[in-house]
C-alpha cells in the first residue's frame, strides 16, 4: 500500500518542480504554490504506482530509489522501457493526455513527490512560466527514454551492463557508490537491458574480476573502482 505524507521540503536541486520555479520571474511565489500541493510518497519494492491506461491524475518526481516503466504490447510482452532515477519525473504524459501510456512499478524501495495535476492547475492559474517549465522537462524525459532504448540495442550485453553502471554512478551524484540504483533487483535490470539474468551476473563478475567495480558478498554491485575503464567497457 502506498504511504503518503504532506511534503514539507525538497531535498533535490535537480527536481522538475524546483528547476522551473527558480528560473521564473516570481520564483518564490510559484515555488510555494507548487510545494503547497505536493505530497511525499513511499513505495515498497515491486509496488505498483499506476497502470497503463489509468487516468492521469498525478505527476511524480523520484527522490530516492528507482521506478521501472513497462510497455504493454499487443502480443502480451511487457518490456521495461525505462528506469526513472532521483531527480527525474514519472507520469509526465499526464501533461499531454488523459491516460498513462506505461505501467510504473517500484524497482526498489522508493521515495517520491506527487503533485495533483488538478490542484496544480488551480494553484498556479495561468502561469505560463510554470507550465512551460514542466512541459520542457517532461518532454526531455520522454525523449531520453526513447534514445536510451535505441543506444542500448546497438551494444553488446557487457557494454549494456557497463553503461547501466556508468548511469548509476551519475545518478549517485558523482559518488563512487551505487546507492540510488536498484541493482539488487536483477530481474528488473536484466529485463531493462534485454539480457538474461545469468548474462547479467556473468558480466558483473567479469567487471569485478578486472577490478573495475566492487561487488558485495551477495553479488550486488556496491561501488565503482575505475570509472575510466568502466566507461571504456561501456563503449563511451
Amino acid at each position: 500500500m502506498i504511504k503518503a505524507a504532506v511534503k514539507r521540503d525538497c531535498p533535490l536541486t535537480d527536481c522538475p518542480f524546483s528547476r522551473f520555479c527558480v528560473r521564473s520571474t516570481h520564483a518564490a511565489v510559484q515555488r510555494r504554490s507548487v510545494v503547497g500541493v505536493m505530497e511525499k510518497l513511499y513505495l515498497a519494492v515491486n509496488e505498483r504506482l499506476y497502470r497503463h491506461g489509468q487516468a492521469c491524475r498525478y505527476l511524480y518526481v523520484v527522490t530516492a530509489g528507482a521506478v521501472s516503466l513497462t510497455e504493454e504490447l499487443g502480443d502480451g510482452r511487457q518490456p521495461i522501457v525505462d528506469l526513472r532515477m532521483p531527480g527525474q519525473s514519472v507520469g509526465e504524459e499526464g501533461l499531454f493526455q488523459a491516460e498513462y501510456i506505461w505501467t510504473a512499478d517500484a524497482a526498489s524501495p522508493v521515495e517520491m513527490c506527487r503533485v495533483d495535476l488538478g490542484k496544480l492547475h488551480a494553484s498556479i492559474g495561468i502561469s505560463f512560466a510554470v507550465l512551460y517549465g514542466l512541459l520542457r522537462r517532461a518532454s526531455a524525459d520522454l525523449i531520453r527514454a526513447r534514445q536510451r532504448i535505441s543506444e542500448l540495442s546497438a551494444k553488446s550485453a557487457e557494454e549494456r551492463v557497463a553503461t547501466l553502471l556508468v548511469d548509476a554512478t551519475n545518478g549517485s551524484g558523482g559518488s563512487k557508490y551505487f546507492s540510488c540504483y536498484p541493482l539488487s533487483n536483477r530481474r528488473v535490470i536484466a529485463g531493462f537491458l534485454g539480457i538474461r539474468t545469468e548474462t547479467l551476473s556473468r558480466s558483473l563478475s567479469l567487471l569485478a574480476r578486472d577490478n573495475i567495480i566492487g561487488l558485495g558478498s551477495n553479488g550486488i554491485p556496491l561501488s565503482v573502482i575505475d570509472l575510466k575503464r568502466l566507461r571504456e567497457r561501456a563503449g563511451l
